[in-house]
């Protein structure tokens, strides 16, 4: 989590009007995790009162635009219903304020609840039907004009508050080097980190983060957000169970998009696989593997990506039905009971404990 999220000025100066609410807080969307964590409190106090706007409208917007005001309150986000609603004021986006204040009117003192439960319990008065009408519709208008449109207030309140959004040079590679500082600091310390979790009375969901010690969530994102080796550094540090089953995990959630994904773990995640017996896996990954012209081992996903990209229609359809192919044959082993992924790697764990647990 950083102390200042204020970004350079030279950072917006090339970037189109639509797009500068987006860059200018960019990087407060990277150290999110959970709308209602602790550490997602502490990051929204290190915040400027407009810094909070922009990230309170924003996210109130994309989901009225994904799925109208009764989806964001639905979802997790409705946990910032309020917080929303002072970004308008903030802004002076007072057309948006009484839409909003319509809706909340709605409610029993006028109050969104923070508890999602409550608030989807309060919904099933507050139909998307009246909603619709009464805010999303109007707010779809003023999106379309663009003296109304929220990036039009944006601007604004930017050009009279810059110093709310942005930083010195001097004053941003100071906090560069020591952020920088405490990253190898905290890597240094992952190398030495035992990530066994204490076991409970009943095995824990193998699939979740739950089997791990609790301070491998937070350090896995770290090194996923910092230099290139550091993610495959943290693997390291795995027992050799531990690796494969996140390797496996990896290989369950992003299927075809594995290879782009995490491409440059092909050689640890076929070794993994076998290691914990799923070799059904490790052959399917292994013949996509030999198929592909280009090899995604590349350390960057962007790379990965451009080393993946069909450069003709042929070739285009070449890696179609090769992934294609791939997704089926996964999809029917994973969802034969005693060849998934979850089952093999059940039994490894019950086979080999003290990889995955300290008692």
């Amino acid at each position: 989590m950083k102390k200042d999220y204020r970004i350079r000025k030279r950072q917006i100066e090339e970037t189109a009007e639509q797009r500068i609410r987006e860059k200018l807080i960019e990087t407060i969307w990277d150290d999110v995790d959970d709308l209602n964590s602790p550490t997602f409190k502490r990051l929204w106090n290190n915040l400027s009162s407009g810094q909070q706007a922009l990230f309170g409208i924003s996210l109130l917007e994309s989901e009225v635009d994904n799925g109208g005001i009764h989806q964001f309150f639905f979802n997790s986000s409705g946990l910032l219903a309020h917080e929303a609603l002072d970004g308008l004021k903030t802004l002076r986006a007072k057309k948006h304020v009484e839409l909003l204040e319509k809706v909340f009117a709605l409610f029993p003192d006028e109050k969104i609840p923070k508890q999602r439960k409550q608030r989807q319990k309060l919904l099933k008065q507050v139909t998307d039907k009246i909603t619709e009408k009464i805010f999303d519709r109007p707010f779809y208008r003023l999106s379309r004009n663009r003296g109304t449109s929220l990036d039009s207030y944006v601007l604004k309140y930017l050009a009279s508050h810059p110093d709310e959004f942005f930083i010195s040079n001097k004053q941003a590679d100071a906090l560069e080097a020591e952020e920088r500082r405490q990253k190898d600091d905290h890597l240094q310390q992952m190398r030495v980190r035992d990530y066994r979790s204490d076991r409970s009375k009943s095995l824990p969901d193998i699939f979740s983060n739950s089997i791990f010690d609790p301070r491998f969530r937070s350090d896995l994102k770290i090194a996923i957000k910092a230099h290139d080796d550091s993610l495959g550094t943290l693997l390291n540090v795995l027992t050799p169970g531990q690796k494969a089953l996140m390797l496996a995990r990896w290989l369950d959630i992003y299927g075809e998009d594995f290879f782009v994904a995490q491409g440059h773990f092909f050689a640890d995640t076929l070794k993994s696989l076998r290691l914990v017996g799923a070799n059904e896996y490790a052959k399917l990954l292994e013949s996509v593997w030999e198929q592909l012209p280009e090899k995604p081992i590349q350390p960057e996903s962007k790379a990965r990506h451009v080393a993946l990209k069909s450069r003709t229609i042929e070739d285009l359809r070449k890696k179609f039905k090769i992934f294609a192919a791939f997704s089926d044959s996964f999809e029917r082993l994973n969802n034969d009971a005693e060849k998934s992924l979850r089952t093999i790697l059940g039994a490894y764990i019950a086979s080999h404990p003290t990889e995955f647990f300290r008692n």
